[in-house]
């Protein structure tokens, strides 16, 4: 899906019924953004995280399907909306890796990181770090 048909890098969503209608790769992403405070910018804004996320599949040649934002989150845990709506499209076998900025952006505790990448392990759902070296493929 191109960067224009899911809006640009802006925070607008992709519409889930637009998957599997291109040519396009069939190893599809999800890209996770976040912020903690609501003026966090200089390379960590919603925006930067998700152009550089966007980046990254399109040089894997992944097919970008979903695009998740939680603005003004604490990592401090998991429930957070739109990472609760990322892990429900690994459960619907919608996504094959998810990419994210770095891994604190990701998740915040390391007993939560292993629980997350276990539960996208049985979905078969990878997951890259744009920033650091950690890639887990599942």
């Amino acid at each position: 899906m191109s960067k224009e048909k899911a809006g640009g890098f802006g925070r607008d969503r992709i519409d889930p019924s637009s998957i599997g209608d291109s040519e396009e790769s069939d190893f599809g992403a999800a890209i996770y953004a976040r912020t903690s405070s609501a003026n966090q910018r200089f390379g960590y804004s919603i925006d930067e995280q998700i152009r550089r996320c966007w980046e990254r599949c399109e040089t894997r040649d992944w097919d970008v399907r979903y695009v998740f934002a939680d603005e003004a989150e604490s990592g401090r845990d998991t429930e957070r909306p739109e990472f609760q709506r990322l892990l429900r499209a690994a459960e619907q076998e919608a996504i094959d890796v998810v990419v994210f900025w770095a891994l604190d952006r990701f998740c915040r505790s390391l007993v939560d990181l292993v629980k997350i990448e276990e539960q996208l392990d049985q979905c078969d759902v990878s997951l890259q770090s744009v920033t650091e070296r950690l890639c887990l493929i599942a």
